[in-house]
């Protein structure tokens, strides 16, 4: 099976798509890890992403790209939007939360990961998805997720979900167009009020925009910032 020229690799459980696709580096030029559940499901800044049954779970990997490693956040927002957009052609009220997940009714539904491992002037990259579909149980992490299933009370087929969104995000992955504004009103963050927190501080930003590069910007202290690091939280 194929999604747009790349290779499917359709597991049932994996530790990580993300560490498979790393294994399929060595082998293949380019493809697409699919599980059912992970085991060790991989999220920002090394947190476990809760990858139980009824969820669908992907990285689409390239090696050895001519690729900026800058663009690497860009990504996330190509990916964030791709999904985003699936999900709202669905019905469903989701919205963007900077840099990496999609919420619904201020839950999480999607995480997104994208990674680079940059040799001499080549670039392998790994774009790595997951998605609550049909998920039901969400162990300790009920009060802040949820799935398309608990928000309409309907089953999702996931093959076919999975063959949309997938081609969804490879059409944009990679594309260089400016797509802040669209990520920004996903967000409905303008005017906002954020937390952030990082390793060495925590300090409040009134957001007003999203810079070139992909970085959420805004008034700290009445001083225009840029927010390269840290979780981002509405106050």
């Amino acid at each position: 099976m194929t999604v747009n020229g790349l290779k499917i690799f359709e597991f049932d459980q994996v530790s990580s798509t993300f560490s498979v696709a790393k294994e399929l580096l060595k082998q293949h030029e380019k493809g697409v890890v699919i599980a059912k559940s992970q085991t060790c499901g991989k999220g920002k800044g090394e947190r476990k992403f809760v990858s139980n049954d009824g969820g669908l779970y992907f990285t689409i990997f390239y090696k050895n790209l001519q690729f900026n490693p800058s663009f690497a956040l860009k990504s996330v927002i190509n990916a964030g939007l791709s999904v985003y957009d699936v999900l709202v052609s669905l019905g469903f009220d989701a919205k963007l939360k900077w840099p990496n997940d999609v919420l619904i009714n201020g839950k999480k539904v999607c995480g997104i990961l994208c990674e680079t491992l940059t040799c001499a002037d080549k670039t392998d990259f790994m774009c790595g998805v997951g998605i609550n579909v049909n998920t039901t149980c969400f162990d300790e992490f009920e009060d802040i997720a949820t799935s398309l299933f608990l928000q309409n009370g309907a089953k999702v087929d996931i093959n076919q979900f999975a063959k949309t969104v997938i081609q969804k995000v490879l059409q944009n992955l990679f594309d260089e167009s400016d797509k802040q504004i669209q990520f920004f009103n996903a967000s409905k963050m303008l005017g906002k009020t954020v937390l952030v927190t990082d390793v060495n501080e925590s300090y409040k930003v009134q957001i007003n925009g999203l810079s070139q590069d992909g970085f959420l910007c805004g008034l700290r202290d009445g001083v225009q910032t840029k927010i390269i690091c840290g979780d981002v939280k509405e106050v």
